[in-house]
Order: structure tokens, then C-alpha cells, then sequence
């Protein structure tokens, strides 16, 4: 399935809820799953980043100076955003896997239009 990051709903702040609304009433159900893997994605990376967090703090202990709440709270909105910022790039291969094994749930009219994409994103 190709995947067009310029008729997907424009993913430049984490906190956009307008998103998955878009998702939710976009006709074109090819590209509302396409759509939706981005999101996941952005979902998976962002707790990703957060367990990584989580690991570093244990090891910093309580007296450090990054344990602070407020320091937790804006690190936490600088990972959401690296999160969307890095699914946005499309490098780990996860959005054309979630496409790819989704896609046989398209109706047939948007399942022929993928079988005649070569299977790789496009920017």
C-alpha cells in the first residue's frame, strides 16, 4: 500500500485531537488506515521513549536533579513530540506493517489500488 504523508491529516503537535477525528470521517478508507498506523505508531514510540525514561530515573535515584516533577512533566511533552516527530519520519517500518496486515481488511475497490502499489512509502 503506497502512503501519501501529503493527504494524511497534517501530524505536527502530539496534543492535535483534530487527527483522529479526520480518521474517524475520512471516506477514503486506505487512507484512514494509513491514517490510523501513523497514530499507532506514534502511540507505540511514545511509550517506548517513556519506558526508556522510566529505566534512567531509577538509576539517577531521588536526589538527582532531574527527578523533580516538573521536570518529569516537561519531559514527558518534549517525548510526545519526538514521539510524533520521529513517526512522522516513517523509519522503523511500523506503519507499512500495521498497512500491510490491515489492508486485506479493505473493501475490494481499495484493496485493487494496493495491489498495484509497489508496497513502499512515499514521502
Amino acid at each position: 500500500m503506497k502512503i501519501d504523508q501529503q493527504d494524511a491529516p497534517d501530524l505536527t503537535f502530539y496534543q492535535d485531537l483534530h487527527g483522529l477525528e479526520a480518521i474517524k470521517h475520512n471516506a477514503d478508507q486506505g487512507q484512514a488506515l494509513e491514517s490510523a498506523a501513523r497514530q499507532f505508531e506514534v502511540q507505540f514510540l511514545k511509550q517506548v521513549l517513556h519506558q526508556m525514561r522510566e529505566a534512567t530515573e531509577v538509576l539517577a535515584g531521588d536526589d538527582s536533579l532531574l527527578s523533580s516533577d516538573s521536570q518529569r512533566f516537561y519531559q514527558e511533552l518534549c517525548d510526545s513530540q519526538l514521539a510524533l516527530m520521529m513517526a512522522n519520519q516513517n523509519k522503523t517500518g511500523l506503519q507499512s506493517q500495521i498497512v500491510a496486515q490491515m489492508s486485506h481488511l479493505l473493501p475490494d475497490e481499495v484493496a485493487a489500488d494496493d495491489g498495484e502499489a509497489d508496497g513502499s512509502l512515499h514521502h
